[in-house]
C-alpha cells in the first residue's frame, strides 16, 4: 500500500477533529481523487468550508517540478485535471500571474465575507444529485 493513499482518510478525520475543537484550519490538500473529494463532503458535513483553487498552467507546473528536488517528476501532468475536474471553488488563485500577497489578499477577502453559498456545498449537492440517478 501506497503510503499517501493510505493515511488520507486519516487526514480528512483530523481535519474534522480540530475543526470541531474550535481550531481555524487551511488544508492544503491536492484532491486528485474524487473518491477523496467524495470523502471530504461526507465527513466535513457541517463545517464552514471555502474551497479555493491554486492553478496555474500545466508548463509551469511541470517547470517548478523539475526544480524542486523533492518531487516525482510527472506527478503535476498526473494531478493537472484530476483535481480541477469538479470545476467549483469559492475563489481561485493563479500562482503564475499573481504574488503570494495578492493570493493570500483575495483568500482573506474570501474569509471575511463569509458567503451562505459555498463551492463545497454545490459540490455535496452534485454528488447526491449523482447517487440519487445511480
Amino acid at each position: 500500500m501506497r503510503l499517501v493513499p493510505a493515511i488520507i482518510p486519516g487526514l480528512h478525520r483530523c481535519v474534522v477533529a480540530l475543526a470541531e475543537s474550535g481550531i481555524n484550519l487551511i488544508v492544503d490538500h491536492v484532491l486528485q481523487e474524487k473518491e477523496w473529494l467524495e470523502e471530504c463532503v461526507e465527513i466535513w458535513d457541517g463545517l464552514d468550508v471555502l474551497f479555493v483553487g491554486v492553478e496555474c498552467p500545466l508548463e509551469i507546473a511541470e517547470q517548478r517540478e523539475k526544480e524542486r528536488d523533492d518531487r516525482n517528476i510527472g506527478t503535476a501532468r498526473y494531478q493537472y485535471e484530476r483535481v480541477h475536474a469538479h470545476g467549483l471553488y469559492d475563489v481561485k488563485v493563479d500562482t503564475s500571474t499573481l504574488t503570494v500577497d495578492e493570493c493570500v489578499t483575495r483568500i482573506t477577502e474570501l474569509v471575511e465575507k463569509k458567503p451562505a453559498r459555498t463551492a463545497f456545498r454545490e459540490i455535496r449537492n452534485r454528488l447526491s444529485a449523482e447517487r440519487l440517478t445511480r
